[in-house]
């Protein structure tokens, strides 16, 4: 297994992974940033929010960027009929 790093951006805020996880490959990775993204969207979208983005990024233990999840919320008015 190997230590991997999950730093998360939501919208301009950057918060890094201090202490990483250890994984047994890419298809772990996968799913623990996919996981961390909708905990992120859960936890932080605010009622009346039109826009927001947000990111996980893998890191290896040398720091190289493995892997990117995204997830963009938006909304919008309906038109009226």
């Amino acid at each position: 297994m190997s230590i991997y790093f999950f730093d998360c951006y939501d919208g301009p805020h950057l918060y890094t992974d201090p202490e990483g996880l250890d994984c047994e490959g890419p298809a772990q990775v996968g799913q623990h940033a996919i996981r961390l993204l909708l905990d992120i969207a859960r936890d932080n979208i605010p009622d009346g929010a039109r826009f927001r983005r947000m990111r996980v990024i893998a890191r290896d233990d040398a720091g190289t960027s493995v892997l990117e999840t995204r997830l963009v919320f938006s909304t919008k008015p309906a038109p009226i009929n």
